[in-house]
Protein backbone atom coordinates (compact mmCIF):
# COMPACT_ATOMS: atom_id res chain seq x y z
CA UNK A 1 0.00 0.00 0.00
CA UNK A 2 2.87 2.41 0.80
CA UNK A 3 4.31 1.94 -2.68
CA UNK A 4 0.99 2.99 -4.24
CA UNK A 5 0.86 6.06 -2.01
CA UNK A 6 4.43 7.04 -2.87
CA UNK A 7 3.62 6.59 -6.55
CA UNK A 8 0.47 8.73 -6.23
CA UNK A 9 2.35 11.46 -4.37
CA UNK A 10 5.53 11.44 -6.46
CA UNK A 11 6.61 14.73 -8.05
CA UNK A 12 5.43 13.85 -11.55
CA UNK A 13 1.97 12.89 -10.25
CA UNK A 14 1.56 15.77 -7.81
CA UNK A 15 -0.79 18.55 -8.76
CA UNK A 16 0.36 22.15 -8.41
CA UNK A 17 -0.10 23.71 -5.01
CA UNK A 18 -3.59 25.11 -4.85
CA UNK A 19 -3.68 27.98 -2.38
CA UNK A 20 -7.46 28.25 -2.78
CA UNK A 21 -7.96 24.64 -1.72
CA UNK A 22 -5.41 24.69 1.07
CA UNK A 23 -6.51 28.01 2.52
CA UNK A 24 -10.25 27.43 2.34
CA UNK A 25 -11.63 28.73 5.63
CA UNK A 26 -13.42 26.02 7.58
CA UNK A 27 -16.54 28.15 7.63
CA UNK A 28 -16.67 28.01 3.82
CA UNK A 29 -16.55 24.22 3.58
CA UNK A 30 -20.17 23.13 3.11
CA UNK A 31 -21.49 21.17 6.06
CA UNK A 32 -24.61 19.34 7.06
CA UNK A 33 -26.70 19.95 10.13
CA UNK A 34 -25.36 16.73 11.60
CA UNK A 35 -23.09 17.65 14.49
CA UNK A 36 -20.76 15.48 16.50
CA UNK A 37 -22.42 14.86 19.88
CA UNK A 38 -21.94 17.65 22.42
CA UNK A 39 -20.22 19.93 19.89
CA UNK A 40 -20.95 22.40 17.14
CA UNK A 41 -18.57 20.49 14.84
CA UNK A 42 -20.66 19.67 11.78
CA UNK A 43 -20.04 16.88 9.30
CA UNK A 44 -18.56 18.34 6.10
CA UNK A 45 -18.92 16.03 3.09
CA UNK A 46 -16.07 17.77 1.25
CA UNK A 47 -13.63 17.71 4.17
CA UNK A 48 -11.86 14.44 3.30
CA UNK A 49 -11.29 15.39 -0.37
CA UNK A 50 -9.95 18.76 0.84
CA UNK A 51 -7.56 17.07 3.30
CA UNK A 52 -6.42 14.61 0.62
CA UNK A 53 -5.71 17.54 -1.74
CA UNK A 54 -3.71 19.16 1.03
CA UNK A 55 -1.68 15.94 1.32
CA UNK A 56 -0.88 16.16 -2.39
CA UNK A 57 0.02 19.84 -2.05
CA UNK A 58 2.26 19.14 0.95
CA UNK A 59 4.09 16.40 -0.91
CA UNK A 60 4.49 18.56 -4.02
CA UNK A 61 6.25 21.21 -1.93
CA UNK A 62 8.24 18.51 -0.12
CA UNK A 63 9.59 17.15 -3.42
CA UNK A 64 10.48 20.69 -4.56
CA UNK A 65 12.27 21.29 -1.26
CA UNK A 66 14.22 18.05 -1.52
CA UNK A 67 15.21 18.76 -5.13
CA UNK A 68 16.32 22.31 -4.28
CA UNK A 69 18.38 21.05 -1.33
CA UNK A 70 19.98 18.28 -3.39
CA UNK A 71 20.95 20.89 -6.01
CA UNK A 72 22.44 23.20 -3.34
CA UNK A 73 19.93 25.98 -4.04
CA UNK A 74 19.95 27.26 -0.49
CA UNK A 75 17.65 30.28 -0.77
CA UNK A 76 15.10 28.30 -2.79
CA UNK A 77 15.29 25.48 -0.24
CA UNK A 78 14.57 27.94 2.55
CA UNK A 79 11.61 29.43 0.64
CA UNK A 80 10.15 25.97 0.10
CA UNK A 81 10.67 25.09 3.77
CA UNK A 82 8.66 28.17 4.76
CA UNK A 83 5.91 27.26 2.28
CA UNK A 84 5.93 23.65 3.48
CA UNK A 85 5.57 24.73 7.11
CA UNK A 86 2.70 27.10 6.25
CA UNK A 87 0.86 24.32 4.40
CA UNK A 88 1.51 21.82 7.19
CA UNK A 89 0.28 24.12 9.96
CA UNK A 90 -2.89 24.97 8.00
CA UNK A 91 -3.54 21.31 7.28
CA UNK A 92 -3.06 20.26 10.89
CA UNK A 93 -5.37 23.01 12.07
CA UNK A 94 -8.14 21.82 9.75
CA UNK A 95 -7.65 18.20 10.76
CA UNK A 96 -7.61 18.99 14.46
CA UNK A 97 -10.64 21.28 14.47
CA UNK A 98 -12.85 19.47 11.98
CA UNK A 99 -11.79 15.84 11.69
CA UNK A 100 -10.40 14.56 14.98
CA UNK A 101 -12.84 16.37 17.27
CA UNK A 102 -15.73 15.13 15.13
CA UNK A 103 -14.44 11.55 15.13
CA UNK A 104 -13.76 11.47 18.86
CA UNK A 105 -17.17 12.88 19.75
CA UNK A 106 -18.97 10.66 17.23
CA UNK A 107 -17.43 7.45 18.56
CA UNK A 108 -20.16 5.14 19.78
CA UNK A 109 -17.96 2.90 21.94
CA UNK A 110 -15.25 3.82 24.44
CA UNK A 111 -12.81 1.65 22.47
CA UNK A 112 -13.46 3.72 19.32
CA UNK A 113 -12.89 6.95 21.23
CA UNK A 114 -9.66 5.53 22.66
CA UNK A 115 -8.50 4.49 19.18
CA UNK A 116 -9.12 7.99 17.77
CA UNK A 117 -7.32 9.54 20.74
CA UNK A 118 -4.35 7.18 20.32
CA UNK A 119 -4.05 7.92 16.60
CA UNK A 120 -4.34 11.66 17.17
CA UNK A 121 -1.71 11.52 19.93
CA UNK A 122 0.66 9.65 17.61
CA UNK A 123 -0.03 12.10 14.79
CA UNK A 124 0.49 15.10 17.10
CA UNK A 125 3.86 13.75 18.25
CA UNK A 126 4.99 13.28 14.65
CA UNK A 127 3.72 16.73 13.67
CA UNK A 128 5.63 18.34 16.57
CA UNK A 129 8.83 16.65 15.42
CA UNK A 130 8.36 17.79 11.83
CA UNK A 131 7.53 21.35 12.90
CA UNK A 132 10.63 21.47 15.15
CA UNK A 133 12.77 20.28 12.24
CA UNK A 134 11.23 22.93 9.97
CA UNK A 135 11.64 25.73 12.53
CA UNK A 136 15.31 24.84 13.00
CA UNK A 137 15.93 24.39 9.26
CA UNK A 138 14.29 27.66 8.22
CA UNK A 139 16.87 29.54 10.30
CA UNK A 140 19.76 28.00 8.34
CA UNK A 141 21.42 29.51 5.30
CA UNK A 142 23.25 26.41 4.08
CA UNK A 143 21.71 23.00 3.45
CA UNK A 144 24.27 20.19 3.30
CA UNK A 145 24.10 16.43 2.66
CA UNK A 146 23.23 15.79 6.31
CA UNK A 147 20.22 18.10 5.97
CA UNK A 148 19.13 16.26 2.81
CA UNK A 149 19.24 12.93 4.66
CA UNK A 150 17.21 14.34 7.57
CA UNK A 151 14.73 15.84 5.08
CA UNK A 152 14.32 12.39 3.52
CA UNK A 153 13.48 11.00 6.97
CA UNK A 154 10.86 13.73 7.38
CA UNK A 155 9.42 12.76 4.00
CA UNK A 156 9.27 9.10 5.01
CA UNK A 157 7.52 10.00 8.27
CA UNK A 158 5.07 12.26 6.45
CA UNK A 159 4.26 9.56 3.90
CA UNK A 160 3.63 7.11 6.75
CA UNK A 161 1.28 9.60 8.41
CA UNK A 162 -0.59 10.22 5.16
CA UNK A 163 -0.90 6.48 4.55
CA UNK A 164 -2.38 5.87 8.01
CA UNK A 165 -4.78 8.78 7.83
CA UNK A 166 -6.07 8.01 4.34
CA UNK A 167 -6.34 4.26 5.00
CA UNK A 168 -7.62 4.17 8.57
CA UNK A 169 -8.82 7.58 9.75
CA UNK A 170 -10.55 9.23 6.81
CA UNK A 171 -12.85 6.27 6.00
CA UNK A 172 -14.32 6.63 9.51
CA UNK A 173 -15.37 10.22 8.88
CA UNK A 174 -19.06 9.72 8.10
CA UNK A 175 -22.24 11.58 8.98
CA UNK A 176 -23.89 10.49 12.22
Amino acid sequence: MLEKLIERLSPDKATPVSREVVNTPLSQIPSTTQFAPNTKIAYKPKLVPLLEQQHRDLMAVYWKTLTAAQNHKNELTRQYLIEFKDLLVGHLLQENTSLYIYLRNSARKPSQKEAVTAIKTEMDKLARGIKQFLDKSIKKTDYDADFVERLKLVGDALLERIEKEEAYVYPNYVAN
